[in-house]
């Protein structure tokens, strides 16, 4: 079975791609979220700008043809101004969700499921 490297999300108004981040990107995220050092600022920054950096937005090259992928970020930087994605909450909130579900929720679930972690419900959270 091929890998599945990205996958497109409808967020407001656009259309962005969210991409696999690297094994080894991936690997520390994962140990700090289960060690919970990913509840400190500068690691769940850290973590956040990993994800990002694999998204892009489709946008349409003028005269309507085919929509481009355009990266959104990179070294803690936007780089679409006129989407004004540092101030969007609401976009950037359900991208980092989005990206987050996409990268690690098939890794966790294979942990939960060999016995080696148990996520919170919401319940016990």
């Amino acid at each position: 079975m091929p890998l599945i490297k990205n996958k497109d999300v409808k967020i407001g108004e656009h259309t962005y791609r969210i991409g696999l981040i690297p094994a080894d990107i991936g690997n520390w995220c994962a140990t700090q979220m289960l060690s919970g050092k990913s509840a400190t600022f500068d690691t769940f920054r850290a973590i956040q700008g990993y994800l990002l950096a694999h998204c892009q937005v489709l946008m349409a090259e003028g005269g309507g043809g085919e929509p481009v992928a355009v990266k959104i970020y990179a070294d803690g930087k936007w780089l679409v101004p006129k989407l004004e994605l540092e101030y969007d909450l609401d976009t950037v909130s359900e991208l980092t969700r989005e990206a987050m579900s996409f990268n690690f929720d098939g890794f966790f679930e294979k942990l939960e499921a060999r016995g080696l972690i148990t996520r919170p419900t919401p319940a016990t959270k």
